[in-house]
């Protein structure tokens, strides 16, 4: 495992956040996946904080897209926040980059409360499944 990764999980309000830090990649995607479903299994709202992802390869991408499935089929929602640099440059190469919007962790957040308290969801709610199937 990269000695440069961590994944923080934490509770605020409506939903659970799992924010990795450094690179999420084939080396670290078990810990990942791990951490989510753990995560899924607290809160219907997951909230995949990326912004201090440094590299993001396809088999990290893949557990984001396992992860998300994960959550739907359980009756939740997992989206993701802070893509940004290279891993930006990844989703976009997959198609994913518009699904994905420019939300930062306090938007996502903010998104996440409306809909749960059922007001609704703000347009270009991150779809990890569609782009990458």
């Amino acid at each position: 495992m990269s000695s440069t990764f961590t994944i923080d999980r934490r509770s605020l309000g409506d939903a659970h956040v799992v924010a990795v830090h450094g690179e999420l990649d084939v080396l670290t995607r078990d810990t990942f996946r791990a951490c989510a479903a753990a995560a899924i299994r607290s809160s219907r709202a997951v909230v995949v904080d990326l912004s201090g992802t440094t590299l993001l390869d396809c088999a990290g991408l893949s557990a984001l897209v396992a992860a998300q499935r994960e959550a739907r089929a359980s009756g939740g929602e997992l989206s993701v926040a802070g893509v940004h640099g290279l891993v930006r440059v990844l989703f976009d190469a997959f198609g994913m980059g518009c699904a994905l919007g420019g939300r930062d962790l306090d938007e996502e957040l903010r998104r996440v409360r409306r809909r749960s308290r059922g007001t609704g969801s703000a347009p270009g709610c991150a779809s990890l499944t569609a782009c990458a199937s």
